[in-house]
């Protein structure tokens, strides 16, 4: 009997190969509240404009552990390798995924996006603090980094133009990678994350992401041990040479306070890194506003700051035609 899911699916790939704007940052579809649905096929996809779509790569096997996953969009081929962009989801370090990001109701899509521009980029998946403490998502990511250095002849990696982008807990996880890591990051891109955790646990305001930092840690909030609160925060972690950072907060967040943000940039600018720090006004956590609007305008223009600050720091390589 024939498989009536076959039409479906064919149209659903049709409708994946046709629908990629040429500016994704000015059309991404945007939601009032932030997306939990994985809107990503299960098969490899072919966007428009030649960009490949290869989800659930495994990219490490830890003992006892499901094994680990990252997406890869792939750029049109190239005899130029290409610069990477490794994305790292939120989730309170307790939930998300690799193909979630805050309101954007279409990830997927927006990565292709990105990788249209001419980056090979990677969206990780991660041990959730349920399944591991810190600093076992630390070590994911780095062993993600790996195993992407371990294939940059496949798919045509520069291990020199290399940037990390996380968004709330994956912002800072993403942030730990990016200042110590198996690969040389040029560029860290970090939407509403937290990067100071010793303030983060002791604001009596934030009481749900500091019980969340407690449960990656397994501490208490209030009698986390120092050194440990210390290692796990970004802002004490920033040596000589840090890359250039893009941050990305509301100035309304009351799941994590924009102040993070602020102490990461003064942290980083004191090793004198090139910062650009962003506060969008009158929305929250996951730039997400009263009005749909401005949650849809502030992603966008999220969206649209994350372009140009990558093509600018991961140099004309990143722009197809230019080999």
């Amino acid at each position: 009997m024939p498989d009536r899911r076959l039409p479906w699916l064919l149209a659903g790939l049709l409708c994946w190969q046709s629908v990629l704007a040429d500016d994704f940052t000015a059309t991404a579809s945007v939601a009032a509240r932030p997306v939990q649905a994985d809107p990503y096929p299960r098969t490899a996809v072919a966007f428009a404009e030649g960009v490949r779509g290869y989800p659930a790569v495994v990219y490490a096997r830890p003992e006892s552990f499901r094994p680990l996953t990252l997406d890869l969009y792939l750029p049109p081929t190239s005899a130029k390798p290409r610069p990477l962009v490794l994305f790292v989801h939120g989730g309170g370090w307790s939930g998300g995924h690799s193909r979630a990001l805050g309101a954007l109701e279409d990830f997927p899509q927006v990565l292709a996006g990105l990788a249209a521009q001419g980056y090979v980029v990677a969206s990780v998946e991660y041990r959730l603090s349920g399944e591991a403490g810190f600093p076992a998502q630390l070590e994911d990511i780095r062993a993600a980094m790996g195993w992407l250095d371990g294939q940059a002849g496949h798919y045509g990696i520069d291990r020199t133009r290399v940037a990390l982008w996380g968004a709330s807990a994956g912002a800072h996880l993403a942030s730990l990678a990016a200042l110590e890591g198996p690969l040389p990051v040029l560029v860290l891109v970090g939407w509403f994350g937290a990067y100071d955790l010793p303030a983060l646990l002791a604001d009596p305001d934030y009481p749900a992401i500091a019980a969340a930092a407690g449960r990656l840690l397994g501490c208490v909030p209030g009698q986390c041990p120092g050194p440990l609160l210390r290692q796990a925060s970004p802002s004490a972690q920033v040596g000589q040479r840090p890359p250039a950072s893009l941050l990305i907060h509301g100035d309304s967040d009351r799941v994590v306070p924009h102040a993070q943000s602020q102490a990461m940039a003064e942290a980083l600018r004191r090793q004198g890194a090139p910062v650009q720090l962003e506060l969008m006004a009158g929305v929250g956590h996951s730039l997400v506003g009263e009005a749909p609007s401005l949650t849809r305008d502030s992603n966008r223009r999220a969206l649209a700051l994350t372009r140009d600050f990558l093509a600018h720091w991961l140099g004309e390589g990143a722009t197809p035609g230019s080999d």
